[in-house]
């Protein structure tokens, strides 16, 4: 698949299978998120894995987008 397909394939995702993300798959999305490129090289990247439902209906009611208040995991850059 080329980048243009992978570009023009993207999709916004707004409803949430309510299954738990195995840990190797959460490793490999922090690492490919530090892996990104950023200016000057300074990898400025802090994440936050919110996976705790009280605290994730919180930042969703204040801070962030409300689709995700009934994802099972959120990470925050």
């Amino acid at each position: 698949m080329s980048l243009l397909d992978l570009i023009l394939s993207r999709r916004s995702i707004r409803r949430y299978e309510d299954k738990d993300l195995p840990e190797e798959v959460l490793q490999q999305i922090l690492e490919a998120g530090r892996q990104a490129p950023s200016a000057v090289n300074r990898q400025p990247f802090r994440f936050i894995v919110v996976n705790d439902y009280s605290l994730l209906k919180n930042l969703c009611d204040n801070v962030i987008n409300r689709f995700v208040k009934h994802a099972p995991i959120v990470i925050v850059g």
